[in-house]
């Protein structure tokens, strides 16, 4: 996977969690690391709201409607600039077929077999503050906050670059 993203004091959550799922296939599947542009989801996805939100199936579906994602050089991310959709500083465009939503109880098994998938999560305000490692602070009560999702269980691996049990 492309390393991690900030998407700054923008709620384009949606966009960095989708983009990171087709950056991670595309990683996968044809053995090549890019990095996509989601600035460009959050200025033409006119299925969400910008940086006051979205959904990830719509942005998938809004990435096969515009035909692919520019490379992030290419429209790089500024968060708070005004929603004015320019595909045209394009060099190329990566882009995807269709997707598929996945239930819950299947997600393990979606991860084990596609790689890292775009999930939505129940935050609390602790969420804010979160910095590193596995998060351990109350969970919200509705979804409200996109994720990537790139594996379970991660209490029984050990980082050998820390102490066990060491607060990261």
């Amino acid at each position: 996977v492309t390393p991690v993203k900030d998407q700054k004091n923008c709620g384009s959550c949606w966009a960095f969690s989708s983009i990171g799922s087709v950056e991670s296939q595309y990683a996968i599947r044809k053995n090549k690391l890019i990095t996509l542009s989601e600035q460009e989801l959050v200025d033409c996805s006119f299925k969400n709201y910008g940086c006051n939100g979205g959904l990830i199936n719509n942005a998938f579906e809004d990435m096969i409607e515009l035909g692919g994602i520019c490379p992030d050089g290419d429209y790089p991310y500024v968060s708070d600039a005004p929603n004015l959709c320019n595909i045209d500083r394009c060099t190329e465009k990566y882009g995807i077929k269709n997707y598929l939503s996945v239930p819950d109880n299947k997600l393990k098994e979606a991860l084990r077999f596609l790689g890292p998938i775009s999930i939505s999560v129940a935050v609390s305000d602790d969420f804010a503050f979160y910095k590193e490692g596995i998060f351990d602070g109350e969970c919200g009560d509705q979804l409200n906050h996109a994720v990537m999702l790139v594996g379970f269980g991660m209490k029984e691996i050990v980082n050998p670059l820390t102490k066990k049990g060491e607060k990261h």
